[in-house]
């Protein structure tokens, strides 16, 4: 009876399924996310210096709590919040470290709704006193990150293996002259926040 039966690795199986999504999946995960996005815009206004990582995420948790959602990610470091120079970036929880004028803070953060999941960043610049806008270095970095994203949205397609994908985005990074960065352009997002299937990575 062997010869009938062909062994697959278990990993590409279960890549294979989680990275095809039908309908009503990609529709879940986009309630998951549109609710993620609305969190961002009612917390960044309640946003002021001073204020601590941890109490920047209290407030997001709040809300997700507030609506009866889940967390995509551990609860603990959800959202990762992470204020100026000296706070770790990534899936680090939340600290004390408090919020400064002239300071970078980034988000990570995702909600769970009808078990599936969003994930999303995104940075705040705050300006300091007489500043209106922020800083043209930093404009630059954002600029980049944006055409350095949309390099990789240009070219994606069905059959492209993520290094491709991915190597857009750093083409763009590397010609404005920003370092080599250790991270993913993305991933998937399914029932978990970070679902298996392609990731748009470096080899």
């Amino acid at each position: 009876m062997s010869e009938f039966f062909v062994q697959i690795p278990e990993e590409e199986v279960i890549s294979a399924l989680c990275g095809r999504k039908t309908i009503s999946e990609i529709q879940r995960n986009k309630w998951a996310i549109a609710s993620t996005l609305d969190i961002y815009t009612l917390t960044f206004p309640k946003i002021t210096p001073r204020m601590t990582e941890i109490e920047v995420a209290e407030i997001m948790q709040a809300e997700v709590e507030e609506r009866g959602l889940g967390y995509a990610q551990a609860k603990n470091n959800n959202p990762a919040v992470n204020s100026g120079p000296d706070s770790p970036v990534c899936h680090n929880a939340p600290t004390d470290i408090k919020i400064e004028r002239g300071h970078l803070l980034h988000f990570d953060f995702g909600v769970k709704q009808n078990n599936y999941c969003a994930d999303i960043q995104r940075m705040v610049y705050f300006c300091k006193p007489g500043e209106k806008s922020a800083p043209e270095a930093v404009q630059r970095e954002f600029i980049t990150v944006v055409q350095a994203i949309q390099a990789a949205f240009k070219i994606i397609k069905p059959g492209l293996q993520g290094i491709e994908v991915e190597a857009a985005d750093r083409r763009v990074l590397i010609s404005a002259g920003c370092p080599g960065y250790k991270y993913a352009t993305g991933h998937q997002v399914g029932r978990l926040a970070h679902d298996g299937g392609c990731i748009l990575g470096p080899g």
